[in-house]
């Protein structure tokens, strides 16, 4: 919540309440002692927009934003973005596939262990006292397969409990916290399958992908799941791309 005085005189409160960005619609509650017009700015990956009170519509302003004109006392705006599934081209033939404002990733499985800190060129354990007890070095061993590469035109995007929202609706609760592992309602399913993607010298770190005809799959394609990037992890987001029979 806000209060402010706009340089024409006016008084003015706005609440905002969403689920942004899991979901793309954001409610204002505005409240002012005088009439203004209120904008909003559309991210250049919105498809389109809409903006609604219980007074009108919006409209498009320059610049990349949508006004509409608020009364005075109380008004409920209601702010839609429409959006896709997007990518963006990576380093050796990969993508990064995002939808809204959210990047998505392939979560792998991993078991996790922990110790006190080590000493960074030697790996010896630094003594007990050194650091304080919550100063951690994970490690995070994978437990599902990571060399996998998907075929961009079958990604479709869903929402566990999509919402048809009017302008006098309220968002649904989410519990938190959000982005723990499985805890967002979104995910982006497409085809994909196992590549020969080798390791580096000593056996723990990717290698560059292959690239060109080095670029086969290992075998059946099958479904894949990716959740949004903070909710992965140990993830994979930038991945491969290969064209599959379906």
């Amino acid at each position: 919540m806000v209060t402010t005085t706009l340089s024409g005189g006016a008084t003015v409160t706005v609440d905002c309440q969403t689920n942004y960005p899991f979901e793309n619609t954001l409610f204002y509650d505005v409240t002012s002692d005088r009439a203004f017009d209120l904008l909003v700015r559309v991210p250049d990956w919105a498809a389109s927009a809409q903006l609604v009170s219980d007074h009108g519509h919006g409209s498009t302003a320059p610049g990349g934003l949508m006004k509409i004109s608020i009364p005075q006392g109380t008004s409920r705006v209601m702010y839609t973005l429409d959006t896709e599934v997007r990518t963006t081209p990576r380093a050796n033939d990969t993508i990064a596939i995002y939808h809204g404002q959210l990047l998505y990733a392939l979560e792998v499985g991993s078991h996790v262990t922990s110790t006190g800190p080590h000493v960074y060129n030697t790996q010896q354990l630094h003594p007990e006292g050194y650091a304080p007890p919550q100063s951690r070095d994970y490690d995070m061993l994978n437990t599902t397969e990571w060399n996998v590469a998907i075929d961009p035109s079958t990604l479709k995007y869903a929402h566990r409990s999509p919402s048809n929202y009017t302008v006098d609706s309220s968002p649904q609760a989410m519990d938190g916290p959000m982005f723990a592992s499985g805890a967002p309602p979104n995910s982006i399913t497409a085809k994909a399958c196992l590549i020969d993607w080798p390791l580096l010298v000593d056996g723990s770190v990717p290698a560059g992908p292959p690239t060109g005809a080095a670029r086969k799959c290992l075998g059946e394609a099958f479904d894949i799941k990716l959740v949004p990037y903070g909710s992965a992890k140990l993830r994979m987001a930038e991945l491969p791309t290969i064209k599959l029979d379906h």
